[in-house]
């Protein structure tokens, strides 16, 4: 009983002074505890040191104003993955704490976020705009009944519905961006995106591949680098789209080959004003069907518009063209503007189809080629420079003369007399003698005083008619004929005007014998040729007009010996 009581007793004892030692350990625990609390608050307060930029718009003051704050990096996740801006603020070295993994894009795309706002980001990764959970059956989108006929004549049973407007600007994509919608190459899914697409003032650094895609909306690369190729093929831009200011490095792809779907590859305004293309630019069977506006453009390399439509009003003022340009079969419907354009090298328009106005004032051409080419309204080639210029004057007759150049006289004179020199130079002896001519005609259109139109009908009397101004040599061949027919007439027209004496009566008794109608022809074309045989003779009055009539023989003949030789010895 005794030892029981001993045994608690030391047990007490050894408890009772563990007590202070496991106190301490408790307080040191707890210390520790809240100091490391503490450290890791102060270290997420250390995190939150990206500064980001709110825009915000004062519809009263019409003032935009940016408000700027810090987070941490998953405040940024957090924000993308909720469809909230990121506009990153541009600070040098902090690369970076602006990079943005491009799969985080992706799962917001999954997620249905109305929106993605990136502003100064480095985006890595490969951008594929192909997501499993946007595939949808393409008889729950929202299309025109026609436009889902179209596509399921192609075998086009599904597509990826990209929703969210996209505002990726200003920043660099160190990936692919693509959409393939099927890796074997068979094509039975495309992708739509439905709202705006923006990637404003960004620099791609590989392959950019939008081909088999739809843009619903307005679509802007303004100011865009693009450093690999850029494939856009049967792409499909239905509402204003925008290339200004771009710069392509690569090889550049915005043909189509599905003229059922792809009738109207840019279905509103294109705008590539000031855009630059450092190789090859393939625009084959593109279909502008609004404005297009390729002003001071510059292609480095071959620039490619075979088979192109331009339904709207085609801008090519100042482009400069470093390589060949190729519009053969192209169709322009309404005015063509080249104003100023430059071709440094070998310009085809052969079969081209110009249906309104086609401007080349001030236009340079190296060697320009336009064999069948069609004109169907007016043609302004003021000021153009060109050493070979291949084109018919067929092609070009009654499409140069404006009412308005009648007060610019010098420069409409240049058009012609370049274009006959021109005619000459490529060995065009036709189309050169029939533009002088019809240069000389015009001139009329420029006389504004009774006496200047005095001067050109004499002209044209004298000279037109009878030689067409020195090119058409049968001119003078009818005149001389028309000449020889109305002193026929005038002989004719009475019977004792001539003379004919046979040789035996001449011997005997002198008779005089009345002339017929042929012997007035005979005796005329004998005084026009001045060959005067003898047997016929004028009486009276008509020996003046016989006179007449060989001095304007011989005028004639020596002015059809004049243009003969102008003609044939060119």
């Amino acid at each position: 009983m005794i030892l029981p009581l001993v045994n608690v007793i030391l047990v007490m004892k050894v408890f009772l002074k563990t007590i202070p030692f496991i106190f301490v350990v408790a307080f040191l625990l707890i210390s520790s505890l809240s100091s490391w609390a503490g450290g890791k608050s102060h270290a997420q307060e250390k995190e939150k040191d990206i500064m980001l930029a709110i825009r915000d718009y004062s519809a009263e003051s019409n003032i935009i104003r940016y408000n700027t704050f810090n987070v941490s990096a998953v405040d940024v996740k957090n924000r993308i993955l909720n469809g909230e801006p990121v506009h990153f603020v541009y600070r040098e070295g902090e690369e970076e704490k602006r990079t943005i993994e491009s799969s985080l894009i992706i799962e917001a795309l999954k997620n249905g976020v109305e929106e993605i706002d990136i502003e100064g980001a480095v985006i890595t990764g490969n951008l594929n705009f192909v997501i499993e959970e946007t595939l949808v059956d393409i008889n729950k989108v929202n299309l025109e009944a026609n436009e889902i006929k179209k596509l399921k004549n192609l075998g086009i049973e599904k597509v990826y519905f990209i929703s969210p407007s996209i505002q990726i600007v200003n920043c660099q994509i160190e990936g692919m961006v693509s959409v393939y919608p099927n890796a074997r190459g068979v094509n039975k899914e495309i992708v739509i995106f439905e709202k705006n697409i923006s990637f404003l003032n960004s620099t791609f650094l590989k392959i950019v591949s939008f081909h088999y895609a739809i843009f619903n909306r307005e679509t802007e690369f303004c100011y865009a680098e693009f450093n690999g190729e850029v494939i856009f093929y049967n792409t499909s831009f239905k509402r204003r789209t925008s290339f200004r200011g771009a710069s392509f490095k690569r090889q550049a792809y915005f043909e189509s080959n599905l003229p059922i779907l792809w009738t109207k590859t840019f279905e509103k305004e294109a705008d590539f004003n000031g855009a630059k293309f450092e190789n090859t630019a393939n625009f084959y069977n593109t279909n502008f069907n609004s404005e297009t506006d390729f002003d001071n453009i510059r292609f480095d390399s071959i620039a490619g518009f075979t088979c192109a439509k331009f339904v709207g009003e085609a801008k090519f003022g100042n482009a400069g063209f470093n390589n060949k340009a190729d519009f053969s079969n192209a169709s322009f419907y309404s005015k063509a503007d080249f104003n100023n354009a430059s071709f440094n090298k070998k310009a085809d328009f052969n079969n081209t189809g110009f249906y309104g106005e086609a401007d080349f004032s001030n236009t340079s051409f190296k060697e320009a080629i336009f064999d069948n080419v069609m004109f169907s309204k007016l043609v302004d080639l003021r000021l153009a420079k060109y050493s070979e210029l291949y084109i018919s004057w067929s092609n070009l007759k009654e499409r140069l003369d404006d009412i308005s150049l009648q007060n610019d006289i010098v420069s409409w004179q240049g058009v012609y007399l370049k274009l006959i020199k021109n005619f000459e130079n490529i060995g065009d002896v036709v189309s050169a003698d029939s533009a002088y001519y019809y240069y000389r005609c015009t001139k009329y259109v420029f006389c504004s005083d009774w006496w200047g139109k005095l001067k050109w009908w004499l002209g044209y009397l004298f000279m037109g008619l009878t030689c067409g101004y020195g090119v058409i040599p049968w001119r003078t061949i009818a005149t001389g004929g028309i000449i020889i027919f109305f002193f026929t007439l005038a002989y004719y027209s009475k019977k004792d005007s001539l003379e004919y004496k046979k040789e035996e009566q001449a011997r005997a008794s002198g008779n005089q014998v009345n002339q017929n109608f042929w012997h007035c022809l005979y005796f005329s074309v004998v005084t026009f040729t001045t060959l005067g045989y003898g047997d016929f003779r004028p009486l009276g009055k008509f020996r003046y007009l016989a006179m007449t009539e060989g001095i304007l023989g011989w005028l004639t003949m020596a002015l059809f010996l004049v243009t003969l030789a102008n003609v044939w010895l060119r």
